[in-house]
């Protein structure tokens, strides 16, 4: 902090924090603009030089109404030099009226407990944390449950994958006051493996978390999912698209019976399923294109703005690479003030609770393989299916494990890459493949140039060696595979004493709905909603409690839904899918398929049941008892609406005829910047990811389908 200007030194003993609405930006000459809001005239602004943004959130992360100057600097500052720099920033801060004396200011002796660990009080000169530095902030001294205040102040999250870096930029984007430390092993490598999600992740990365979404093309180089194509049930399987469906038929004149199986329905021409034209995201799936539609027919994808229509909206997903993801992730985080510390996480150090409504079992501190103990208000356990905090790390007392084993039979899958050949697999898909196997089934992510793949297996029916053989059969030229082994299932506490468990940490199921990303988003969510936790401890627990079984309802039903994909999968019959159609158990909510068979879909019945998760919702399960053809009663529709549903499914099959192929799409959409922003301001204008929680708004991927 060299370039911070000369001012006169502060008292050591004054306590201050930052001006209300403190607002930091940077100057397009490197400087950092720093005004409070609502002032007048220049008395509250500073340009900063030779500054960095993420050092100067740090320190003010420090003043928090409790810390007098001496202590924030005997935090900060490292030597002599940046001590007197520290100590010049802040002076001038004060100066200008960006930095006040709280009302009530106690200092840190004064409000030091008996509990606090002697060991979590700053040294005389530890070093300054800068986002990729090694040092890690000290508690603010209450790391027993019974002590946690109601809004942290320091927050450490173990691990450093998807999981953990979108947690550090959620906290920091609602909650910047506190200080987030993410510590990442280095034993713990991120495997380049391709990832695909639902439209909940760029509502999230673009509407909550105000990413950029060039940026993001730039660095990460994703490609757009409409939704996932199943080589599942009879013929030639079925397209599951993200946003509205109209899943309703006109009469077949040569199936007069009031029963259908809509797999198998009758059309002119050529046999075609009903969801092959359900919505246009589907007929954009079976054309292998993207809604951006040439006014004069033209294909080469070199047009100028004026000559297409667009229809991207929040029907669209990611495909990623996840190497490149969380290094973009770990880039935006370090320049949002999130502290990265490398270290193995040793023993986890618990303690327990003086009274039973302290909430359960607390951490009071992490100890590492190089010997230091660090200590937060909040833990947060993003270590993947290690589960190091929330599943009893090495001491084994941590939350017990409850397994899907009745309704998931997968436990292992191979992965690896293969570069796309042309022409016969030339093409660019714009969704993700999922492929019923012998053991499992196979999944296939395009990205640019090559395919990811995997093969999910039962290890009961099968081994990793076969499922390996199975998918070098079907994609020849692919490289050399990983495998990896998984227990479908999750913890009972989400949220326990002082510790979150998020993503894998918590649970895992079938990733053939591509719910990773989408589940840890949503506990994310719900952490960030209810930060401040209730001061008092009963209500606190209580609080937790309901949070609890919120997230085990919705990873329960979810859960649920994939089982479906098994029970009624007639394509292949071996040892497995037989196992699969006589055990898989779907009875937890076995009155939806009832009712489904008994009148028809889902989607078209007075909601009677409340669905945990939209994107999953009636609509979905119609889509799966449809593609593996469990029957049902046809639909009543009117002939005039019936006529009308016609000619849009008509119009939806004419629009994918003339959109770009997915690869051309996505060449002018990085040429052409307005049509990438209008994506991300597509999901702006839907709102923000927390809305789902609240129900404010429907869920992206249900909203209706833009038509260019």
């Amino acid at each position: 902090m060299s370039g911070s200007p000369p001012t006169p030194p502060l008292p050591g003993d004054l306590v201050l924090v930052p001006a209300p609405g403190l607002a930091i930006r940077a100057l397009p000459d490197g400087r950092l603009f720093v005004a409070a809001t609502g002032a007048a005239g220049p008395g509250r602004m500073l340009a900063l030089g030779g500054v960095a943004e993420a050092d100067l959130r740090f320190v003010l992360d420090q003043l928090d109404g409790r810390r007098t100057v001496t202590e924030v600097l005997d935090r900060v500052a490292d030597s002599d030099d940046e001590r007197r720099a520290v100590a010049g920033l802040l002076a001038s801060l004060e100066r200008r009226g960006l930095l006040a004396a709280p009302e009530r200011a106690p200092t840190r002796a004064a409000t030091r407990t008996a509990t606090e660990d002697p060991a979590s009080r700053p040294a005389a000169t530890p070093p300054i944390e800068r986002p990729v530095s090694s040092a890690v902030p000290r508690s603010s001294g209450s790391v027993t449950v019974t002590g946690a205040p109601a809004k942290p102040a320091t927050v450490g999250i173990v691990g450093g994958g998807t999981a953990g870096h979108l947690t550090a930029l959620a906290l920091r984007r609602v909650h910047p006051e506190i200080a987030v430390t993410l510590i990442e092993s280095p034993d713990v490598p991120v495997i380049g493996v391709g990832e695909a999600t639902t439209p909940l992740l760029p509502q999230f990365l673009h509407a909550d978390l105000g990413l950029d979404v060039h940026r993001l093309f730039r660095e990460v180089r994703p490609t757009l999912k409409l939704g996932i194509r199943f080589g599942w049930g009879e013929g030639e399987g079925f397209s599951y698209p993200f946003g509205a469906l109209d899943l309703s038929w006109p009469p077949d004149p040569a199936d007069p019976s009031d029963r259908v199986e809509p797999a198998r329905r009758a059309a002119s021409g050529p046999a075609r399923s009903l969801l092959d034209d359900c919505s246009l995201g589907a007929a954009l799936m079976a054309a292998g294109a993207l809604p951006l539609v040439p006014e004069d027919g033209s294909m080469d994808g070199s047009r100028e703005l004026s000559a297409l229509r667009s229809g991207l909206g929040t029907e669209v997903a990611y495909h990623l690479e996840n190497r490149r993801f969380t290094a973009y992730l770990a880039g935006r985080a370090a320049a949002a003030g999130v502290r990265r510390l490398e270290a193995r996480i040793e023993t986890v150090e618990r303690v327990e609770p003086a009274a039973p409504a302290a909430g359960g079992e607390g951490i009071a501190a992490l100890h590492t393989a190089d010997g230091r103990r660090l200590t937060f208000d909040l833990y947060v356990d993003c270590s993947g299916f290690r589960s190091l905090l929330m599943g009893g790390g090495t001491d084994r007392r941590g939350s017990p494990f409850r397994s899907y084993e009745r309704s998931l039979f997968t436990d292992g899958a191979v992965i690896g890459t293969v570069a796309r050949r042309a022409p016969e697999d030339g093409r660019l898909l714009p969704h993700t493949v999922a492929t019923a196997r012998s053991a499992g089934w196979s999944w296939r992510i395009p990205q640019e140039g090559e395919d990811h793949l995997g093969a999910v297996f039962c290890a009961a029916h099968g081994t990793a060696e076969e499922a390996e053989a199975e998918l070098r059969a079907a994609h020849p030229g692919l490289g050399p595979v990983r495998s990896l082994r998984f227990r479908p299932g999750r913890r009972e506490h989400f949220w326990r004493g002082n510790t979150v468990a998020l993503g894998n940490a918590y649970g895992f199921v079938e990733p053939l709905e591509s719910t990773a990303i989408h589940l840890a988003i949503r506990q994310i969510l719900l952490l960030i909603d209810h930060l401040p936790l209730p001061a008092d401890p009963a209500e606190r627990r209580a609080l937790q409690e309901r949070l609890n079984r919120r997230v085990a309802d919705h990873w329960d039903y979810v859960a649920w839904f994939l089982a479906l994909h098994f029970k009624y999968n007639r394509r292949l019959d071996t040892p497995f899918w037989r196992a699969c159609r006589a055990e898989v158990d779907i009875a937890r909510h076995g009155e939806l398929i009832e009712a489904f068979r008994a009148h028809g879909p889902l989607s078209g019945q007075e909601p009677g049941f409340a669905y945990p998760d939209p994107l999953w919702g009636p609509e979905g399960i119609d889509v799966l008892l449809f593609g593996q053809g469990v029957p049902c009663p046809r639909p009543v529709l009117p002939s005039g609406v019936a006529a009308a549903r016609s000619r849009r499914r008509a119009g939806w099959r004419r629009l994918a005829e003339r959109a770009l192929p997915a690869a051309d799409a996505l060449r002018l959409l990085s040429a052409q910047p307005v049509l990438l922003e209008g994506l991300a301001e597509a999901f702006r204008r839907h709102g923000p990811a927390s809305a789902v929680l609240a129900g404010a708004s429907p869920n992206p991927g249900n909203s209706e389908a833009a038509t260019p």
